[in-house]
């Protein structure tokens, strides 16, 4: 399956949502197995993904815009697992590369007895994790309150249920802030969806 899209602005469709305008393709196809599994009824087949596409209005967050200029995408859909293969994303004046993936819970064992231990929330809940490389992005364009400075780094995420771990290690770019040296700039995060994210500074 195939679908192309030009000047589509996502606040129309979601009015809290930036003003954009999108345009590019996507293509949707069966995914090709290293080894061929035997079929099995309840799985869905897997799929593959590949997006690109262009915003031609790009702007900072705060100011209902959407700080993207171009991004390309590589993923795939199995098993109850979403994983994102390679993203690439030109925005805030930078560049964003990110692998990912996303899983379901597992199903519930039927063979367990009921007086067994019930499971924890954030066992049942889905379970995600991502990593990303930045390259020059301003946070400025971002969101316009924050200070113009081109930032290097990386980033792991990752998450299950109410529970999120962050860990970062960011720095200014060569020639950034008046070419002054800065130390990396590094914070951790675990933290609940429900209270404030919290970093401790290293």
């Amino acid at each position: 399956a195939d679908a192309t899209f030009r000047d589509l602005d996502v606040a129309t469709l979601w009015p809290a949502g930036p003003q954009t305008l999108l345009s590019g393709h996507a293509h949707v196809q069966p995914a090709q197995a290293a080894v061929p599994a035997p079929a099995v009824p309840d799985h869905a087949p897997a799929c593959a993904l590949q997006l690109e596409l262009a915003n031609t209005l790009p702007g900072p967050w705060d100011q209902h815009r959407l700080p993207l200029d171009k991004l390309q995408a590589q993923g795939e859909w199995r098993d109850g697992v979403a994983l994102v293969q390679n993203l690439t994303a030109q925005l805030a004046g930078g560049q964003l590369e990110a692998k990912g993936q996303w899983s379901q819970p597992p199903a519930a064992d039927k063979t367990t007895s009921t007086t067994s231990t019930p499971a924890s929330p954030a066992g049942a809940a889905p379970a995600w994790q991502a990593n990303a490389v930045l390259q020059g992005i301003d946070p400025a364009q971002l969101h316009s309150r924050m200070g113009p400075l081109r930032l290097n780094g990386r980033a792991e995420a990752n998450g299950q249920g109410p529970l999120t771990t962050l860990d970062a290690s960011l720095q200014a770019a060569n020639g950034a802030g008046n070419n002054r040296k800065r130390p990396p700039a590094m914070a951790r995060s675990r933290t609940k969806a429900s209270s404030p994210l919290a970093l401790e500074q290293l």
